[in-house]
C-alpha cells in the first residue's frame, strides 16, 4: 500500500493542483514534499507561511483546482491564519496541511501544542484531524469541500508519525449536478427591462464568454467588481464603471430599471446601506441570501452558473441602453475617479506607464491601501482573472504573493505586483523567491512613507497625526542586496525610462516610486462619499 502522504498528493493533482507552497516543519510536512517531488508537483519553499497561504489561495482561484499549502506545527500554523482568512473571504479554494504533535506515554510534552483545527475553524469550509484509517470517501469529501459553492479553504491535520504509514487510495469523486433552474418570471422580467445594469461578480470569472454573450444580447450597461475586473473587458463599450458599493457609480445605477447580479458575492461590497432605488435580481451559484447577504434581491436564481447564463441569454438582440449615453457615463465616472493634479509623481501616471511598458498580456496583483482606489481605476484589464485584488479581507502584503503565484502558474505571462511600502515590508522576503525560481515579476513600490488610507482616515475624525507615517526605505537597495534589479523614480521624468530599463532586466525587478500622497483624500471622497 502507498504511504499516507503519497495519496493525499496524488488525490490533489487528479483534482488539478500543481503547486504545493509552505515553509516545512519536521514533521508530516517532510513526507507531503517528498510525495510532491516522486509525482511531479511542484513543491514552492516560501520565506513565510502568510505568503504561501495567499500563493496557494490565488493558484486556486487561476485553476479552478484547489490550492495547496503546508506549514509545521505551532507558530507555523499559527502564521498560515491570515492566507486562511483570505481564502475564505476571497471565496479560494484551497487545502492547508499542518503538522500536528500527539503527545504519548513515553513523549509527553506540551511544546508548541495548540488546538490547531479549532484556530482555523471560523476561517475555514471544516478543520479536521486525519489519519491512515480515515475513511477514504471522507478524505475525498474533504479534498472536494474546497471548490464546492461557495468556494473556500480546508484545513487538515497531520501527525508526523502517520503520514508515511500505508493507507488507503483516496477515490476521485464526480462533482454533483448542480440544478440550474430559472424560473420563466425572472427570465421575462430580465428580458423585460429596457434599460438593465448587470453587476459582474467574482462567481463569473471562469465564464467571460456566456457572461459577455448575455450583455450584448440584453444591451446591459455593465459593472464589474473588483475581484470580476476583466471578465467584462475594461475596453467594451457596455462597461461602464467598477462596482464597490460606492457613490462613483451611482448615476448608473440610478438610470437602471433593472439591477441584475452575474455571480455577485456579498463580500464584495464595502459596508453600507443599499440606496439605489431600481429592483434588483440576482444569479447566483449559492444562496446567499440565506446566509444573510445583502441587498436582499427580489428574486434569485441559483444553480450552475454556465447553465443559468445560456438559458437567460435571448437569441435575438435587445435594443437595450444607448452607447453613446454609456460612453457619457462611462467618461463622467473616470474623470471623478482621477487622482487630482499634485506637485509631485501622481500614482495615475505611474500606473499608466507600468502598462505601456508590461503589456496587454500583464496580469496585475495589487495591494490593499490607499494606492490600490487609483491603480485600479487607470488599468485597463481586457480578460478575466487580470486582476488578483484582496478585496473580502483586504490583507496587506499580498501584492508580491499573488504576482508569484502568477509567474509560477503562467510563466510565460508577465506578472506586476504594484504595492505601497507597507504591504511591501509585510512579504519582503519573498522577493529572494522570486529571485530564486528567476520569475518575469515586477514590483513597483508606490512609496510615500505612510500607511496613508489610515492617514486619511485618522485626519478625517480630527485626529492628531500618530502611528501611521514611518522612516522612508530604500527598497530598491533592498532589492539589489537580494539579487533583484532595483531601482528609485523621485521625479515624473524618471517613471518611464526606469520601467523600460526594468524590462530589459531578466528576472525580478523593483521601482521604489516616490509618490506625491496628497490627493488620496480627494479620490477617496469621490469613489467612496
Amino acid at each position: 500500500m502507498t504511504a499516507f502522504a503519497a495519496q493525499l498528493v496524488a488525490a490533489l493533482k487528479r483534482r488539478g493542483t500543481r503547486h504545493v507552497f509552505g515553509v516545512p516543519g519536521g514533521g508530516s510536512s517532510l513526507d507531503l514534499i517528498e510525495a510532491c517531488g516522486r509525482q511531479g508537483v511542484e513543491f514552492v519553499l516560501t520565506r513565510s507561511e502568510t505568503s504561501a497561504v495567499l500563493m496557494a489561495a490565488c493558484s486556486g482561484e487561476l485553476t479552478g483546482a484547489p490550492g495547496a499549502a503546508l506549514t509545521g506545527v505551532g507558530p507555523g500554523a499559527a502564521a498560515a491564519v491570515n492566507g486562511m482568512a483570505y481564502a475564505s473571504l476571497e471565496r479560494s479554494p484551497l487545502v492547508l496541511f499542518t503538522d500536528r504533535i500527539e503527545p504519548t506515554r513515553a513523549r509527553p510534552t506540551w511544546h508548541q501544542i495548540y488546538d490547531q483545527p479549532a484556530g482555523f475553524a471560523p476561517v475555514a469550509k471544516a478543520a479536521r484531524w486525519i489519519r491512515p484509517d480515515t475513511d477514504a470517501a471522507e478524505i475525498a469529501d474533504l479534498l472536494d469541500l474546497p471548490t464546492a459553492e461557495p468556494r473556500g479553504p480546508v484545513h487538515l491535520d497531520i501527525v508526523a508519525a502517520e503520514a508515511g504509514r500505508p493507507s488507503d487510495p483516496i477515490p476521485n469523486q464526480a462533482a454533483s449536478p448542480v440544478s440550474a433552474a430559472l424560473p420563466d418570471a425572472l427570465r421575462q422580467r430580465i428580458l423585460g427591462a429596457k434599460r438593465p445594469v448587470l453587476i459582474v461578480g467574482l462567481q463569473a470569472r471562469h465564464l467571460r464568454d456566456e457572461t459577455r454573450a448575455l450583455a450584448r444580447s440584453l444591451g446591459a450597461a455593465c459593472l464589474t467588481t473588483y475581484k470580476a475586473k476583466g471578465t467584462i473587458s475594461d475596453h467594451d463599450p457596455l462597461l461602464v464603471a467598477q462596482f464597490t458599493g460606492g457613490t462613483a457609480e451611482a448615476a448608473v445605477l440610478a438610470a437602471a430599471d433593472l439591477i441584475v447580479m452575474v455571480g455577485h458575492d456579498p463580500i464584495e461590497m464595502i459596508p453600507g446601506i443599499w440606496s439605489h432605488a431600481a429592483p434588483v435580481v440576482a444569479l447566483s451559484t449559492w444562496d446567499w441570501v440565506a446566509a444573510g447577504g445583502y441587498p436582499v434581491p427580489q428574486q434569485i436564481a441559483v444553480g450552475g452558473l454556465r447553465a443559468l447564463l445560456a438559458d437567460l441569454t435571448p437569441a435575438t438582440a435587445q435594443p437595450g441602453w444607448d452607447l453613446a449615453e454609456l460612453a457619457g457615463l462611462r467618461a463622467a465616472y473616470r474623470s471623478r475617479i482621477a487622482y487630482p493634479d499634485v506637485a509631485g509623481i501622481s500614482p495615475d501616471v505611474v500606473v499608466d506607464s507600468l502598462q505601456q511598458v508590461a503589456g496587454p498580456n500583464a496580469r496585475l496583483a495589487v495591494d490593499a491601501g490607499a494606492h490600490m482606489f487609483p491603480t485600479l481605476a487607470r488599468w485597463m484589464a481586457d480578460a478575466p482573472l487580470g486582476v488578483l485584488k484582496s478585496n473580502g479581507l483586504s490583507t496587506m502584503g499580498f501584492a508580491l504573493p499573488a504576482a508569484i503565484a502568477s509567474a509560477l502558474h503562467e510563466p510565460d505571462r508577465p506578472a506586476v505586483a504594484v504595492t505601497g511600502d507597507g504591504g511591501m515590508m509585510m512579504c519582503l522576503g519573498e522577493l529572494a523567491t522570486a529571485v530564486e525560481r528567476k520569475l518575469d515579476v515586477t514590483v513597483v513600490v508606490l512609496n510615500d512613507a505612510m500607511l496613508s488610507l489610515i492617514d486619511v482616515k485618522q485626519r478625517k475624525q480630527q485626529r492628531p497625526q500618530a502611528g501611521v507615517a514611518s522612516r522612508t526605505v530604500d527598497f530598491a537597495a533592498i532589492a539589489q542586496a537580494m539579487g533583484a534589479h532595483g531601482s528609485t523614480v523621485r521625479e515624473t521624468s524618471e517613471i518611464l525610462p526606469a520601467l523600460q530599463a526594468a524590462a530589459r532586466v531578466s528576472g525580478p525587478r523593483l521601482i521604489d516610486v516616490h509618490i506625491d500622497a496628497s490627493g488620496y483624500d480627494a479620490q477617496l471622497d469621490a469613489m467612496r462619499g
